[in-house]
């Protein structure tokens, strides 16, 4: 807001100025109302939430949280979709968050699918953080990690089954 007044024909003179009021913003207690903040809503519409939406945050805290993912790209069925899921789970068993999505375009391909569950697990680290903007940690990541890796962690994974672009998020 200004007020002003003519100095001249020409010109005008400033006589006070002041921002107009805005609440301060209101800070998100849900991760998932951050996501939906940031927009590409698309990539949080297939996702299931198992527990309270603060587990990751304590499972960061007690290092108890793990991340997979894995992109998928069958060119046979669609030369221009990819897909990819993923996974955050409590060591502990109690708590687990999962999604997944394809998007379409000339660049779609195998790598394009991974990249993209990386990017919803550092999308969905990112909000916790903003949740809880005091929680520490680091993040230690496996490119390819070998059943081995996980299957010290869950008994029922069956032997066939290998995981991609692991993230464990510890302190």
């Amino acid at each position: 807001m200004a007020q002003v007044r003519w100095a001249s024909p020409t010109s005008i003179r400033l006589i006070h100025s002041e921002a107009p009021y805005r609440p301060p913003p209101r800070m998100a207690t849900d991760f998932r109302e951050v996501l939906a903040g940031w927009g590409g809503t698309w990539m949080w519409e297939h996702t299931s939430l198992v527990g309270h939406h603060t587990w990751i945050a304590t499972a960061a805290r007690n290092n108890t949280l793990i991340a997979a993912t894995d992109g998928s790209f069958m060119c046979h069925l669609a030369k221009d979709t990819c897909a990819s899921a993923f996974v955050l789970e409590c060591t502990r068993g109690t708590s687990k968050f999962t999604g997944a999505f394809a998007v379409s375009g000339q660049s779609s391909n195998a790598y394009h699918g991974e990249l993209l569950g990386l990017l919803a697990i550092h999308l969905v680290v990112h909000s916790i953080q903003e949740v809880s903007p005091n929680l520490r940690g680091t993040q230690r990541f496996s490119v390819t990690a070998s059943l081995p890796l996980i299957r010290s962690t869950y008994s029922n994974i069956n032997a066939s089954q290998q995981y991609q672009n692991t993230l464990i998020y510890s302190k």
